[in-house]
This record gives structure tokens, sequence and C-alpha cells, in this order.
């Protein structure tokens, strides 16, 4: 039988179980894509670091639901497949956000927003221009008569 004193200084592997610590710091994600069962995960602090990728990796694993974690050390990328019957698709960001991940919004969602606001804003400028120049020219008109 092998005693605690028999492993000293023996390298013994530890146990893959992801706690609250193993979590990289202020660690968040942008949705890349998601497909029900399947979301793609970005964050530019895995770029090209091998050990944060790998932790976060493990700890998403350790999600209840997830089957499947692979990091992407190139892209910053992590893809999490999860059984839908266990995490429904439209709590997946809930369900990060428990385990201490912040989820930002989709590329395509940034892209539309910023596209969305900048007409809606033009559009409110050109209303705005429209009507002072029409009560201006009202006021010229009553004056003159």
């Amino acid at each position: 039988m092998i005693s605690n004193t028999d492993l000293k200084g023996a390298a013994v592997p530890a146990p893959i179980i992801a706690g609250a610590g193993d979590r990289p710091a202020a660690l968040q994600f942008d949705l890349a894509h998601h497909l029900p069962g399947r979301v793609r995960l970005r964050s530019a602090v895995l770029k090209g670091n091998a050990l944060a990728s790998e932790k976060a990796r493990r700890h998403l694993a350790q999600i209840d639901g997830v089957t499947s974690a692979r990091a992407n050390l190139s892209t910053g990328s992590v893809l999490l497949e999860y059984d839908p019957n266990v995490i429904s698709p439209s709590n997946v960001g809930d369900v990060l956000a428990t385990h201490g991940y912040a989820l930002g919004p989709t590329e395509a969602e940034t892209e539309a927003g910023a596209g969305w606001a900048d007409k809606l804003a033009s559009a409110a400028r050109d209303w705005a221009i429209n009507a002072l120049a029409e009560r201006l020219a009202l006021a010229m008109i009553s004056a003159l008569a």
C-alpha cells in the first residue's frame, strides 16, 4: 500500500476540477456564433495565451450540460458543444454568467448596432433641420405679409 509519505517529491497529476479560481481573471467573451447545441466564444485574452485558453477550456468543460469544449489558441476562441435539453439555447448567456463569464454581443450585432445607431442619429438630425427650416420659412412669410 502506498502512503502519502511514499509520494513525497513524486509528480502527481492534479485532478481537473474547475473552480472559480481556475477561470482567467476578468474574462469576457464575445459571441462569435450560436446554433442550438453549439456556441463559439471569442476573447482577446485567450489569443496566443495557451495557459489562459486551457484554463478557460477546462473550466467551461465542467459546466453541467456541456458535452465538449475546444480552445483555439490562434483565434482566441472556445467552441462549446452542449446538450440543448440541459442548457436551453436561450439561456446560454445566463449559464455562462452564473459561472463568472461576461458575454458580449455577437460580432454581427455589434456591427449592425453601430450602423443602426448612426442611421437613427442621421434621421433625427435631418428631421430637426427640416423642422427648423419650415418654421423659419413660415416666420419669414408671416413677417412679410
